[in-house]
């Protein structure tokens, strides 16, 4: 059915044309456009000359570019590695004597003075004691010693007597006043109070020596009265309270953490291909905080070694501290100076490497030309020119020269540095 219809609507139409080409409007228009298609193949017959013919000149457009001057300015050549600050001089301070900590006199954030600020007190009351107790065996000691010298003198009175007894006998005895037996027992006398005075004046030694003893026993224990209360060893401030009062101390667990924050170090590990660049009291080293530049130091210290494990090494640099970004344990970036000169440098982005050499363009009555160069370091946005005919204040191409060619024409735009 539907194709019956559609049929009949085509027919309809083709009728409809039809019968408008055979009417008089429809012949006029089919006779105008006849008469038209036969001008035109009159005209594609007519031959033409070739001299009348044109031929279309090829248009060069010249290339928009930005001009830069080269300059001679300063160079460095760097590396950068992040860090840490820390105090140059600290102390963990733990007790000379073990025993209960009595009371911790300073907390975190104190200022404390060498010799001078009390941090802990530990068992006092034992040692105090035990130097009283040293203090009396020292007296006995005294009085045991002037007991010797005592004795040394009564023995020393008995000798001499003796002595001069046995040299009267001896005359006697050689006179034949006196018999053998006489003159031997007075002999036998002289030497018995001989001995008598050698274990004398031994003993009195012996005296002495336990009297130095004792001595030297208080000696200790006023030292160690003295060392149960410390005193901080440094001057500085309180990083850290690690016990309280009641804890146990012992000498090797620290009480007080002491921190010099005048005097810090900057500390950081470098890859070890480094090692021979840095050199101890010449190498500058630039530190900054968070983008603050804190200053520009020497590298004080370089580890003698390089870690096996890591392959890196450390370096440090001595700087003041300020109590506000130059603080122990701040995040820092430090850069390394390895090597700065004077040098001609141009724009980074005008170098371009094109088979395999790198080249810059010039410009020169409104044309560009290509020059190879060689660069050194690269610093700020600026490369350095080692080689090439470059020169102070040529004109460089430093924006569209990725469109040229030796010899481009080009045309200078605005905001040519």
């Amino acid at each position: 059915m539907k194709k019956i219809i559609a049929i009949s609507f085509f027919t309809l139409i083709f009728l409809g044309i039809s019968a408008w080409l055979f009417s008089e409007e429809g012949q006029a228009i089919v006779q105008k456009y006849s008469q038209k298609m036969q001008a035109i193949a009159k005209v594609e017959e007519t031959p033409i000359h070739p001299i009348q013919k044109e031929v279309p000149k090829p248009v060069t457009r010249a290339i928009p570019v930005v001009l830069a001057s080269a300059r001679v300015q300063h160079f460095e050549e760097m590396v950068k590695v992040y860090g840490t600050l820390k105090a140059k001089n600290f102390a963990l301070v733990a007790p000379r004597i073990a025993g209960v900590l009595e009371a911790v006199f300073v907390r975190e954030g104190d200022d404390v003075v060498a010799g001078v600020t009390k941090l802990f007190q530990t068992d006092s009351l034992k040692l105090s004691k035990a130097l009283e107790i040293n203090r009396q065996s020292f007296n006995v000691a005294r009085c045991n010693r002037e007991e010797r010298e005592a004795y040394l003198e009564k023995t020393e009175a008995e000798f001499r007597k003796a002595d001069k007894e046995f040299r009267r006998y001896k005359e006697l005895y050689e006179q034949r006043l006196v018999s053998q037996d006489e003159f031997e027992q007075k002999a036998t006398a002289y030497e018995q109070q001989a001995a008598m005075k050698k274990h004398a004046n031994s003993l009195l030694a012996l005296a002495k020596e336990e009297e130095n003893k004792a001595a030297i026993a208080i000696t200790i224990s006023k030292k160690d009265l003295e060392d149960s209360l410390m005193l901080a060893p440094i001057n500085g401030k309180v990083s850290n309270r690690m016990a309280e009062p009641g804890e146990w101390g012992k000498s090797d667990s620290p009480v007080i953490r002491i921190d010099d924050t005048t005097v810090l170090e900057a500390s950081a590990h470098l890859p070890s291909q480094y090692y021979a660049y840095v050199d101890v009291k010449k190498t500058k080293v630039r530190i900054t905080s968070y983008g603050y530049l804190l200053g520009e130091y020497i590298v004080s210290y370089k580890s003698p070694v390089i870690n096996a494990t890591l392959r890196t090494f450390e370096i440090k640099c001595e700087m003041p501290g300020d109590g506000q970004r130059s603080i122990p344990g701040a995040l820092i970036e430090m850069t390394l100076i390895l090597n700065e000169r004077q040098g001609l440098g141009v724009p980074w982005e005008s170098v371009q490497e094109r088979s395999g050499r790198k080249i810059i363009f010039t410009v020169a009555n409104d044309a560009a030309a290509s020059v190879a160069v060689q660069t050194g370091i690269e610093n700020d946005g600026w490369i350095e020119i080692v080689s090439g005919n470059i020169h102070e204040n040529s004109p460089i191409v430093m924006r569209g020269q990725f469109l040229l060619n030796h010899g481009s024409l080009v045309k200078i735009q605005k905001g040519t540095n």
